[in-house]
């Protein structure tokens, strides 16, 4: 029934779109932290494709004209990068260290709880990667002997997490300072966190995307040490 023609994209794509806006427009009139917009398209989307039986391959296939729009939104995001220049200049060692820390403790706290936990070592190895984002973490987990399709599943989770109460943690932890915010949240919750800070304001998310890269390298170098030991 479902087949993936013109007809089944064009309803699939706009079940994506209608389910994020109308999220969004329930988070806008109760911003609790459980509404976010993504958790709650996502999970809409899950309940649609569960009762009309269509196969999440035939989803993903319709809903890529969807996803082909992230690589011009990620790459619109150096725009802020080149605005904000004279700011990550002059804060350039504090973004660094932060970002340095970020990476660093995102790994210890895998490696710590994991072995408190007894989790096996290749599970472990497939949640250090957790804090970057999608296609360096899958990288970084393959190289380091982790399993792919755990890791993109931990990643989309510690995203959808950081963004639903990241500035709120941050709030109440007593966080003050556009940057400090913006790179606590892109470290911790990458891509999707940064999309949150960005709704909080331009340079919180400018910074959030500076941390992507910074933590998605420092934790590529780091997770190639914890391989070694």
């Amino acid at each position: 029934m479902w087949e993936n023609g013109l007809t089944t994209t064009l309803l699939l794509v706009g079940l994506t779109v209608g389910c994020y806006f109308l999220s969004r427009s329930v988070y806008r009139k109760y911003p609790v932290p459980l509404l976010h917009p993504i958790p709650v398209a996502t999970m809409l989307i899950i309940i649609f494709l569960r009762y009309t039986e269509i196969e999440f391959k035939t989803y993903a296939q319709s809903a890529s004209v969807v996803s082909f729009f992230l690589g011009p939104a990620t790459v619109a995001l150096g725009y802020n990068l080149y605005r904000y220049l004279p700011v990550i200049r002059r804060r350039a060692l504090p973004i660094l260290l932060g970002s340095l820390t970020g990476a660093v403790s995102g790994v210890l706290s895998v490696l710590l709880i994991g072995r408190v936990l007894g989790c096996s070592n290749e599970l472990i190895l497939s949640l250090i990667p957790k804090s970057t984002t999608t296609p360096i973490a899958v990288a970084v987990a393959a190289k380091i002997g982790g399993i792919g399709s755990l890791t993109v599943s931990v990643v989309i989770a510690t995203g959808i997490l950081g963004a639903m109460v990241g500035p709120e943690f941050l709030s109440i932890a007593r966080i003050n300072g556009e940057t400090p915010k913006g790179l606590a949240i892109g470290a911790a919750a990458h891509a999707v966190g940064t999309s949150r800070a960005l709704q909080e304001g331009m340079e919180q998310g400018t910074m959030a995307g500076v941390a992507i890269i910074l933590v998605g390298l420092f934790t590529a170098l780091i997770a190639g040490l914890v391989k070694l030991i």
